[in-house]
């Protein structure tokens, strides 16, 4: 009986207009991507910058510069992008810069194919493409360094980029 009462209350608010009834979904989802996605930069002029990047330090997303990360946590990225062309072999790439310092990091999947989620490779030109690399940087740098990671998909095909972005962090010890 309750719940007949309560829904009847909210048939009637709806029906007066005082809350909406239907919400668009796409509208919901773009505003709650929009607060997830992380300040990244370009990197190199001749390669794409992915449409949107989602960075999150174990379960807490990045939404602003630096990105907070715990050495020893995993480190998830949501990278979308748009096939520039046609792609048979990816091969991700990330570095740490460090001041003047620049070293490679392991990724841990060395074909981005098996991380790609959306779809399978060869991708196909204007395909939209989800790329979710996983892994953990260095526990020996230390506290409170500010640093940037700079990641970049190679076609290995044609040894050329198919994006690049740069994105500002701060490790911290934990």
């Amino acid at each position: 009986m309750k719940t007949l009462v309560l829904l009847t209350a909210l048939f009637a608010c709806a029906s007066a207009g005082i809350i909406k009834t239907v919400l668009d979904l796409d509208e919901v989802n773009a505003v709650s991507n929009q607060r997830l996605l992380a300040p990244v930069e370009k990197c190199e002029q001749d390669c794409l910058t992915p449409a949107e990047v989602q960075f999150y330090s174990g379960n807490r997303p990045c939404r602003e510069s630096p990105c907070e990360i715990y050495t020893g946590e995993k480190i998830n990225m949501i990278v979308n992008f748009t096939a520039p062309n046609y792609l048979e072999n990816l091969e991700p790439k990330l570095d740490m810069h460090i001041s003047i310092l620049s070293f490679p990091v392991d990724i841990g999947e060395p074909n981005a194919c098996h991380q790609i989620t959306n779809t399978m490779c060869p991708l196909v030109k204007d395909e939209p493409v989800s790329y979710k690399p996983e892994f953990y940087l260095p526990s020996l740098i230390p506290d409170k360094t500010v640093a940037s990671l700079q990641l970049s998909l190679l076609d290995k095909d044609t040894n050329k980029s198919v994006f690049c972005f740069s994105i500002d962090v701060q490790l911290l010890s934990n």
